[in-house]
C-alpha cells in the first residue's frame, strides 16, 4: 500500500520519506518498531486495505498493524503495567566533550553533503543526516553544556553549515529545557536546518557580511526565503507548520498576521526559533549582523526583547540555559585573572566554573586552573567583572582564550 502520511516524525521514520510504498509485511513491522500507530494511505497508488472506507481523493486511514484473525477466546490475562522508559544517563562535562565534538563533526559533514544535494533540487533527508542529528540530540540530553560550550569556544569558519548546526543545537537544547513535546522539538530542529538554506543561492560575500546591508543588498538577501519556499513546495514529507516557520522566520514582529495559519502554540515555537537564529547570527557576525561576544549578543537580544522585537520569554529562557556569561565566553575576574566559562550552575548562573588561563599579573598559565565561583573561601569574593573579546590581542596577547 502507498503511505501518504504517518503519525511519527521524519527522524523516527525507517524510510527516507513519509510518502512511500510499503511492499511487504516486513515494511509494516519496521513502522511498528519505529512507533507508528496510524498512517494515511492513498488507494489510488497502492492496493486497498480490506475493510477500510476510502475517502475523497482515494485516501483512507489505516492502523499500521497486521489484520486481526478470529481466534477462540483465551483465558483472561491480568494486565501488566508497562515499565517506564529508562531515563537518559547523565554525564559530566569532561565525559561528554569527546562525544559532543564527534557529534558536531559528523553532523556538519552530513549537512555539507545534504546541502549539495538540495542545491540540485533533491530535498532528501538521508539516513546519515538523520543519524547525525540523533547523535547530536543524544549528546544534548546527556549533558547539553558540552555542545553549548563548543559552539561558543571553538573556532569556526562562518558558513551556512555551521550556522545550521548551531541553530539546530540551540533550539533543541532550548526545547529540552522548556520541556517541549518531542514532536515539537523535532519539527523545530528540522526548521532550524532548513530555514536559511536559500542563502546558498546568493553571493557568498553577502552571507559573510558583518555590517548592515545596503538597500539593494537587503532586497537581494530577502530572496533567500523564496528560494527555500520553492524547494519546500513539492516536499510532501515536510509538515505544513515547518514550511510556515521557515517562511516567516525573519518576520520578527508580525506574528499576529499568522492567525489562521499557525496555532497559538506554533506561533510561540516560531518565536523561539527566531531568538536562537538571531543569537547565532550575532555571535558569528554574518548576514548583515555585527559580530558580538556571546554576552553582548544576549544583552542586545534582551534590550530589543523589552521593546517587543523578540520574545522576552524565550530570550530569558536562552539566558537561563547558557548563562549571563555563556559557556565558552572569555571573562575578566575581579582578582584580575582571565579565563573561560567552563561550566554553568543552573541554580547559580552568576557563579560558574572558570577555567583560568591568565594569572593576576596578566601572565599566561602553563596549565589552566579551575576556579569554582560558587565555592570560595577566604576574605576575597571573586566574581566576573566583564566579558572579554578573545579576538582583541590586547586582552588576549597569548591567544589562549579561544581554543
Amino acid at each position: 500500500m502507498f503511505v501518504a502520511d504517518m503519525d511519527i516524525s521524519w527522524m523516527q521514520s525507517p524510510f527516507l520519506r513519509h510518502r512511500c510504498l510499503l511492499k511487504s509485511e516486513f515494511d509494516i513491522k519496521l513502522l511498528q518498531q519505529a512507533g507508528a500507530k496510524k498512517v494515511t494511505i492513498d488507494t489510488s497508488k497502492g492496493i486497498d486495505v480490506s475493510g477500510s472506507e476510502p475517502s475523497e481523493g482515494g485516501v483512507t486511514q489505516a492502523i499500521a498493524t497486521p489484520p486481526v484473525i478470529d481466534q477462540p477466546p483465551a483465558a483472561p490475562i491480568k494486565p501488566v503495567k508497562a515499565a517506564a522508559p529508562p531515563k537518559p544517563v547523565q554525564t559530566s562535562m569532561a565525559e561528554e566533550l569527546g562525544a559532543a565534538t564527534a557529534a558536531r563533526k559528523r553532523t556538519e559533514s552530513a549537512l555539507t553533503q545534504s546541502f549539495a544535494e538540495w542545491e540540485r533540487g533533491n530535498l532528501v533527508i538521508d539516513t546519515e543526516l538523520q543519524g547525525a542529528l540523533e547523535e547530536t540530540t543524544a549528546s544534548l540530553t546527556r549533558n547539553d553544556q558540552a555542545l553549548l560550550r563548543i559552539l561558543t569556544e571553538a573556532k569556526r569558519e562562518p558558513s551556512l553549515v555551521t550556522h545550521a548546526f548551531a541553530t539546530y543545537t540551540l533550539i533543541t537544547a532550548l526545547c529540552q529545557q522548556a520541556k517541549c513535546a518531542d514532536r515539537d522539538s523535532q519539527d523545530l530542529g528540522l526548521a532550524a536546518i532548513l530555514h536559511d538554506f536559500g542563502w546558498l543561492k546568493l553571493p557568498r560575500n553577502l552571507l559573510l557580511k558583518s555590517r548592515n546591508f545596503t538597500e539593494k543588498e537587503q532586497l537581494l538577501t530577502d530572496k533567500h526565503v523564496g528560494i527555500i519556499d520553492t524547494l519546500l513546495a513539492n516536499a510532501n514529507n515536510i509538515a505544513p507548520r515547518i514550511k510556515t516557520w521557515v517562511h516567516y522566520h525573519e518576520q520578527l514582529t508580525q506574528l499576529d498576521q499568522l492567525d489562521g495559519r499557525l496555532s497559538t502554540g506554533d506561533k510561540k515555537l516560531l518565536s523561539a526559533l527566531q531568538v536562537v537564529d538571531q543569537y547565532d547570527e550575532l555571535c558569528a557576525g554574518i548576514m548583515g549582523k555585527q559580530g558580538r561576544t556571546p554576552s553582548a549578543a544576549l544583552s542586545f537580544l534582551y534590550r530589543n526583547a523589552l521593546t517587543g522585537s523578540y520574545s522576552i520569554e524565550w530570550v530569558q529562557k536562552l539566558i537561563f540555559m547558557i548563562g549571563v556569561y555563556p559557556l565558552g565566553s572569555a571573562v575578566l575576574l575581579s582578582n584580575h585573572e582571565k579565563g573561560i566559562v567552563a561550566e554553568i550552575h543552573r541554580d547559580s548562573p552568576l557563579h560558574p566554573v572558570i577555567e583560568v588561563r591568565y594569572n593576576r599579573l596578566g601572565q599566561p598559565l602553563m596549565q589552566a586552573v579551575f576556579r569554582q565561583l560558587d565555592k570560595q573561601g577566604g576574605d576575597e569574593e571573586i566574581r566576573i567583572v566583564s566579558a572579554i573579546d578573545p579576538l582583541d590581542s590586547k586582552q588576549d596577547p597569548a591567544g589562549i582564550l579561544r581554543s
